[in-house]
């Protein structure tokens, strides 16, 4: 792939691949989808690159895709995120899409040793992803990240993750690896301008054989838009090691389904292995769950009750969590290892209830 310098404002060494990929992805918009692959190789990213529809980006082995804020001129500042699924000719205006009107039928597929690193940026992401259709995402190590997300889901239905690696995070805990999100001003979690911000949920979302490793957080939500629920979240087969808050962590989510993952904490410091807060009808089934404190009133391996978002979207009516008695029974199915507590706790707000059970 070349491109004549001429032709860019701020073209030079450090911004060239960024430049030359989204040209090769302008050119699959043209032509209505292709494959971009990328050889072995190190690409340093300083822009982010807008992905259209009926599009397969494969990463060879060894192709490392490395985030990097180095422009060499003061002219150009980075952008937040490497890869963002918009078309590149509608990337940068305003209000354009919105439900799940946004691109389509896109794919990431790494062969061998395939890599997206965030190189510890603050704030930066790696796969933005919003009101869009059809998405895979499978075999790539993601690593090294820092108060941002590897991945970024809002309004995205038919979701796959599979076979990835999820390594490293640092700086404030409370961002997720996989973040289920909402496309809402009030909440303040998606801020990207060519969102209509109609606070469309995610819906059939799988993550599965997966393996995560040093984060605060594996999957979850932390703000939610009212009467706008995460509908099936799927969640199974995954390791998830070394994780310091809460691996799981649920919100406003109608009938997720958590089964047969390996959930383990850093041991004083981890809080709870699955969080709920606002979910009804949850499947979560035969998980192992480990390493959680046991110290803290607060800790227990699963922990559902009812949601309330912290600062901007507050003014949220609370959503409250809703469980069968076979969801209570599944809950039964799952065990506990070590030293820590054996005990679910299920705060239910509107029925004011409160009910402890005891897993193996």
């Amino acid at each position: 792939m070349t491109r004549k310098k001429k032709e860019y404002k701020n073209y030079n060494k450090y911004t060239r691949q960024s430049f030359v990929l989204q040209d090769r992805l302008k050119k699959l918009e043209k032509s209505k989808g292709g494959t971009l692959t990328l050889k072995r190789g190190t690409y340093k990213i300083t822009q982010t690159l807008a992905v259209p529809s009926n599009v397969k980006i494969v990463l060879k082995n060894g192709a490392v895709i490395k985030k990097s804020t180095k422009t060499g001129t003061k002219k150009l500042k980075a952008q937040g995120s490497i890869f963002q699924l918009i078309k590149p000719s509608k990337h940068g205006k305003k209000g354009v899409y919105g439900k799940y009107s946004g691109m389509k039928n896109i794919s990431f597929v790494g062969q061998g040793t395939a890599v997206i690193d965030l190189s510890y940026i603050y704030s930066a992401d790696g796969i933005v992803a919003g009101h869009n259709k059809n998405v895979s995402i499978e075999n790539i190590t993601f690593r090294n990240m820092r108060e941002g997300h590897f991945i970024e889901l809002d309004a995205n239905y038919n979701t796959k993750i599979k076979n990835c690696k999820f390594l490293n995070s640092t700086g404030n805990l409370v961002k997720e690896a996989i973040n289920i999100d909402t496309p809402d001003k009030k909440t303040k979690g998606w801020l990207h301008a060519w969102s209509k911000f109609d606070k469309t949920p995610n819906k059939n979302v799988t993550i599965s054989n997966c393996y995560f490793a040093n984060l605060g957080h594996a999957v979850g939500t932390h703000k939610y838009s009212y009467g706008y629920p995460h509908t099936n979240i799927r969640i199974q087969n995954n390791t998830m090691v070394n994780i310091k808050q809460e691996a799981i962590r649920m919100m406003n989510w109608k009938s997720p389904y958590i089964s047969n993952n390996k959930i383990q904490g850093t041991g004083s410091y981890a809080v709870r292995g699955i969080l709920g807060k606002g979910v009804s009808n949850p499947t979560i089934r035969y998980n192992q769950i480990f390493g959680f404190s046991a110290q803290l009133i607060q800790n227990y391996p699963i922990f559902i009750r009812d949601g309330i978002n912290n600062g901007s979207g507050s003014e949220y009516p609370t959503v409250y969590s809703y469980l069968s008695e076979q969801n209570i029974k599944d809950i039964l199915t799952n065990k506990v290892n070590g030293s820590m507590k054996k005990t679910v706790r299920l705060d239910l707000g509107r029925e004011k209830t409160r009910r402890y059970l005891t897993l193996n």
